[in-house]
């Protein structure tokens, strides 16, 4: 389970894990948020893991997915 965190400053989206983290908590959680928060420009990103006991491999392949989409979308990596 992945909640996002509502007390976070301007420019840093926040989330508490616990238990075991599923594809469904990436679809449903965290890309919502990290699409919005990106759509305003730089995001920092912090999680917070209480209780952790791993990810199924549905969590594991959208954390690569969405690992490799950003590193892709940042200008540090841009081609040129």
């Amino acid at each position: 389970m992945i909640k996002e965190l509502s007390d976070m400053p301007p420019g840093v989206i926040g989330f508490e894990a616990a238990g075991k983290l599923r594809a469904e908590d990436y679809r449903d959680v965290v890309l919502p948020a990290l699409e919005q928060a990106a759509a305003s420009g730089e995001v920092r990103f912090v999680i917070v893991m209480n209780d952790f006991d791993g990810m199924s491999g549905g969590a594991l392949w959208q954390d690569l997915k969405l690992g490799i989409e950003q590193r892709n979308s940042c200008p540090l990596f841009a081609d040129g």
